[in-house]
């Protein structure tokens, strides 16, 4: 036969620790626009394989890109860590907040 052996005394400890800390909140600086031409951030061109062909189209560097400035596809937009392929059919806009944003034409 097994001997079993049951407890006596149960013995549960519970510790909650909260920490907190004053810290800025970052709020964004608006942007004025400055206009829909996206000229002075135009690269150059490239050509890039789109719908089964070469198509030669214009290459933009992000960074220099202002609020407004406006993007018909097919165009490629360039930053430090990426490569955006913008496609026909979409328009690429500058926000307030220097963000893109892609819509449909």
């Amino acid at each position: 036969a097994t001997k079993s052996s049951t407890p006596k005394e149960l013995t549960v400890n519970i510790f909650r620790l909260k920490a907190t800390s004053p810290v800025a909140h970052y709020h964004p600086k608006p942007h004025e626009p400055v206009g829909k031409n996206p000229e002075k951030a135009l690269k150059g061109k490239r050509d890039v394989y789109l719908n089964g062909k070469w198509e030669k189209v214009n290459v933009y560097e992000q960074k220099l890109l202002e609020c407004g400035n406006e993007i018909l596809g097919p165009a490629v937009i360039e930053s430090e860590y990426s490569t955006f392929i913008l496609p026909s059919s979409k328009k690429y806009t500058v926000d307030k907040f220097l963000s893109g944003v892609v819509e449909n034409v």
